[in-house]
């Protein structure tokens, strides 16, 4: 437990105008690369004059948490986290097939009979094991499809030029739109209601958590999350998954 004088003593002194600490805040990787640019933003906003460290999950993250270097986290709900981190829910993320604009394929439909030949853009994750991602795997091969993965990489800003340029689709949130204004959300194909989002936690030592940086930390990051626009896109009609 945080020795009460301790917490009192954060409360009187913090400003988040004028705090000039350092934040450090580790995310999955692939959310970085999505919501990084307006997290960023918003942080900026919320602590203009704190010198921001934004990093990706690596191996000796948790342990970085645990040892007091890092202030705050954000990951995908089934992440396995420790009991000595606090986490909280953030958002559920509505997945929709991202692609360019006036698509001629899914511009027509989103059945499997037809997108499964298409070329496949895969963003890579730290923690899931790339055989082991269902939306260029499983969802496939349980259908008796081989995905047509044409590019993988951890880079968003390669996988926008490719869905740009070609015609290449992505499962991904409709937040991609925001990185290419000649992207655009297609309705999902039949598949499995747990599939069709992903949700998103974030986290702080549980030692902190009556220190008003990392609740205010917090606090912005909700607020970015429920400020994200997830425009409802009609899905397949015929044969949905329960």
């Amino acid at each position: 437990m945080t020795p009460f004088s301790e917490v009192l003593e954060a409360y009187s002194s913090f400003d988040p105008d004028n705090y000039e600490g350092t934040v450090v805040i580790a995310f999955e990787l692939t959310l970085l690369e999505i919501f990084g640019r307006g997290i960023y933003q918003a942080l900026v906003q919320a602590l203009p004059k704190a010198n921001l460290s934004l990093v990706y999950w690596q191996q000796d993250t948790l342990s970085q948490i645990l040892d007091r270097n890092i202030d705050y986290m954000v990951h995908y709900e089934p992440f396995p986290i420790p009991q000595d981190i606090y986490t909280h829910h953030l958002s559920d993320i509505k997945i929709n097939l991202v692609a360019r604009k006036n698509h001629p394929v899914l511009s027509k439909t989103s059945d499997w009979d037809v997108i499964h030949k298409l070329p496949l853009v895969k963003l890579f994750s730290e923690s899931v094991n790339p055989n082991q991602d269902p939306y260029t795997n499983s969802l496939f091969t349980s259908r008796g499809y081989t995905p047509n993965i044409v590019l993988s990489t951890h880079s968003i800003s390669i996988a926008v030029d490719k869905l740009v340029n070609s015609d290449a689709f992505k499962f991904n949130s409709s937040y991609l739109l925001t990185h290419n204004d000649e992207l655009q959300c297609y309705p999902l194909p039949l598949m499995p209601k747990e599939l069709r989002s992903v949700s998103v936690v974030g986290g702080y030592l549980q030692a902190k958590r009556g220190y008003p940086l990392n609740q205010y930390l917090h606090q912005t990051m909700q607020s970015f999350f429920n400020d994200v626009l997830q425009p409802d896109i009609a899905e397949q009609t015929i044969g949905i998954q329960p």
